[in-house]
């Protein structure tokens, strides 16, 4: 679905905002000079280069990503709540004592489930999973969770990840944004989008969980990956496949 993102490029959606803030003034980050050039870059000569994902989700979805202020009360206060929520999933993790050939991609769903489970303990945030406009639950796809601040209103997208301990400085992709059609979108509102990353390594007897990492993605520069694809359904019709060809004995 990248023609979608490209499409939105091109059209240069506006920025729009409407949460309820603080005093302090309202922080943009500023977006490439020229859509044309951004395109460029992307797709120009084929080369690989970076693009802001707040530009990325500004086009693709008309929404403007508010970065993270530690130091403005409201922010502190909500990261506050987050740090705690994270803290209480990760203890647990730990305590699980998951014996090492457990399959790591099959926590990751159970830690969305407990995760929203302890953001809405929070006496000041509640938390959903990512729906659509229609209010569709969608699991599959960014983001996985959406937070809401009760005082201001204010949306914060979570996006959990296991990261092994030893792959911090890998180039492997691990995070992924499709630009869908609007009646298809989980990004609904302009706000905050953080990803969670909790470090694990596959001890000699079980699974160990250290650090965790909580990353403002206003700052993310990302890269688009094109491709032409086909399904099975493509493939194997019958008019492209070829007779066999009976040996002779």
């Amino acid at each position: 679905m990248w023609h979608w993102l490209v499409i939105g490029l091109l059209l240069g959606l506006s920025l729009s905002g409407c949460e309820r803030r603080s005093d302090r003034p309202v922080i943009v980050v500023e977006r490439e000079a020229s859509m044309d050039a951004m395109l460029s870059k992307l797709v120009g000569d084929g080369t690989p280069a970076s693009i802001a994902f707040a530009d990325v989700v500004a086009a693709a979805c008309n929404k403007r990503i508010i970065p993270v202020d530690p130091h403005d009360p409201i922010d502190a206060e909500i990261l506050g709540e987050i740090d705690a929520a994270v803290a209480t999933a990760v203890q647990e993790l730990r305590s699980a004592k998951y014996p090492r050939s457990h399959r790591i991609n099959s926590l990751a769903p159970e830690l969305e489930v407990r995760l929203k489970e302890l953001l809405n303990q929070s006496p000041i945030l509640s938390c959903d999973y990512g729906r659509r406009v229609d209010g569709k639950l969608l699991r599959a796809g960014y983001p996985d969770l959406r937070v809401r601040h009760g005082e201001t209103g204010r949306v914060i997208y979570i996006e959990p990840k296991l990261v092994a301990a030893d792959a911090l400085d890998s180039s492997l992709r691990t995070f992924y944004f499709a630009a869908k059609p609007e009646a298809e979108r989980k990004i609904l509102h302009d706000g905050w989008h953080l990803l969670l990353g909790i470090e694990y390594h596959a001890g000699q007897v079980e699974l160990e969980f250290f650090d965790w990492h909580l990353v403002d993605l206003s700052q993310l520069r990302c890269f688009l990956k094109a491709e032409f694809h086909a399904g099975n359904s493509d493939i194997y019709q019958p008019e492209m496949i070829l007779p066999r060809q009976e040996s002779e004995q």
